[in-house]
């Protein structure tokens, strides 16, 4: 049984890693509205160019930020129930 991550860590890594380049929270369990990982912090990491936040039973929208995520290549948010499209404004 896996259990629930807890995010506020993101909001640290988006203040003191502006500039990573991969994060993998695959398989986390995060469980949440995918707008809480934008408070955070996931908005704040504009240089990522691999995401993988598969698995994790994220529901809600498409985070509006992955627009903002011009270095961004992979994407990766299978098994999630998040709905939408990537678009250039909230």
């Amino acid at each position: 049984m896996r259990s629930a991550l807890n995010t506020s860590f993101l909001q640290s890594i988006g203040e003191s890693m502006s500039s990573l380049k991969y994060l993998s929270l695959s398989g986390s369990t995060i469980g949440i509205n995918s707008s809480m990982i934008l408070d955070q912090g996931l908005c704040s990491l504009v240089h990522l160019q691999e995401l993988y936040i598969a698995s994790n039973d994220l529901r809600g929208s498409l985070p509006w930020c992955l627009a903002n995520m011009t270095s961004l290549r992979i994407l990766d948010v299978s098994y999630n129930q998040l709905t939408g499209s990537i678009s250039l404004s909230p």
